[in-house]
């Protein structure tokens, strides 16, 4: 057919440029290497974007956490006419702002290993009133961590773990499995089964 195909808005629910923007200071929204720039999603028909807080299980992390936080406040303000906050309330359309929403792969990165989870839990508190939504949390990357176990470890959930998760159960964020060691999922599912 000669007819136009339509172009539908395509939500895209992972993707590291945060992590990407802060490991040097001259990279840019604009650059292909991300694999998540701002050309790259446009000609893409992104309308939607989860902007990944990407942090290793290790010591220093909160540190790399609160500079892609900030990175995405700089994002949001120098780049109001490439990104905006989701707005859940109006339909995802091309041709605006690609709305942006923040999610968390491996919760180590809320606080320091050092401090009480709930120091964490307040700093997720912090950028949930700056940001608006929170899509997802991961509580692990691929190694055991405060939370619990990653993939291809025999850990399951501990107790830092039950404390987010009953937080995010009150903000009603979602919790992402793709990096949980089978271990943590079915002690995830049991937890908020007995939970309710």
């Amino acid at each position: 057919s000669d007819l136009p195909m339509k172009t539908y808005p395509v939500a895209d629910l992972h993707n590291d440029l945060l992590s990407f923007l802060i490991t040097c200071s001259k990279r840019s929204t604009e650059d292909p290497r991300s694999r998540g720039s701002y050309p790259q999603m446009k000609k893409g028909n992104v309308a939607f974007q989860a902007l990944t807080m990407y942090t290793a299980t290790e010591p220093g992390s909160y540190v790399q956490g609160l500079k892609q936080l900030q990175m995405l406040e700089h994002l949001l303000s120098s780049q109001a006419d490439k990104y905006t906050l989701w707005d859940p309330s109006f339909p995802l359309q091309n041709g605006r702002p690609i709305s942006v929403a923040l999610v968390l792969e491996n919760a180590h990165g809320i606080c320091e290993e050092s401090q009480d989870i709930q120091v964490g839990i307040v700093n997720l508190e912090k950028a949930l009133a700056k940001f608006k939504n929170i899509l997802y949390i991961g509580l692990t990357w691929n190694l055991e961590n405060r939370m619990g176990g990653g993939c291809g470890s025999q850990i399951g959930l501990k107790e830092d773990g039950k404390r987010l998760l009953e937080w995010m159960h009150q903000k009603k964020i979602a919790v992402d499995l793709s990096h949980a060691s089978d271990f943590l999922i079915d002690d995830i599912f049991n937890f908020l089964e007995k939970k309710r």
